[in-house]
């Protein structure tokens, strides 16, 4: 994440934030304490990381390190990613297998080809240009550009979408444009139960 000395500023001025609406919750992502401190209303933490590139490399860097020595998705006792998603997939020509909506630099992808070197189809890793920007992929894996809060362009009846680490940041916000944009794929995919 970025260092104190970016989030310390925002801690300061959060009392005067809040004191000036009143206390209430924070309803807008694009005017937080964050936007407050740094006079950028209506910008995006991750529009911040494009202004500010050492931050945002700062920030995908601490993803990446929050990940490792923890349990992960496709681990067995974790979810049956063989029984569910990989017996029976057939590859088809330029397949897809599964796409990382929001996977920062790509780790989650290069554990899931480590662990399963010979996976059906395509590994896409999508997340925002500030961060698909720093990507260094290994061989077979793919970097797309893509902001969660634009509809998804990759459409198929098929594609397991993984949005552990999206999930795990915005809750909320995520729910509701997953469900709106991905709907289909538990209707059509009995693999993803």
């Amino acid at each position: 994440m970025p260092s104190q000395d970016h989030i310390l500023p925002i801690h300061a001025k959060a009392p005067q934030y809040f004191a000036e609406r009143g206390y209430k919750s924070v309803t807008d992502g694009l005017d937080t304490p964050l936007q407050y401190t740094y006079n950028m209303k209506g910008t995006s933490l991750f529009g911040w990381f494009e202004q500010r590139p050492e931050i945002g490399e700062q920030f995908a860097n601490m993803m990446t390190a929050w990940s490792f020595g923890r349990p992960q998705w496709m681990d067995p006792h974790f979810y049956p990613i063989t029984e569910r998603l990989i017996d029976g997939a057939k590859p088809e020509n330029n397949a897809i297998f599964l796409v990382d909506v929001g996977g920062g630099k790509g780790h989650d992808l290069e554990s899931l080809k480590l662990k399963f070197p010979n996976l059906p189809g395509r590994l896409i890793l999508q997340d925002v240009p500030e961060i698909i920007n720093l990507t260094n992929l290994s061989q077979g894996l793919e970097a797309t550009i893509h902001d969660f809060n634009t509809p998804q362009p990759v459409q198929s009846e098929i594609i397991p979408f993984s949005c552990f680490h999206l999930l795990y940041s915005f809750l909320a916000y995520l729910l509701l444009l997953l469900r709106r944009e991905s709907l289909f794929l538990a209707q059509h995919h009995p693999r993803l139960e």
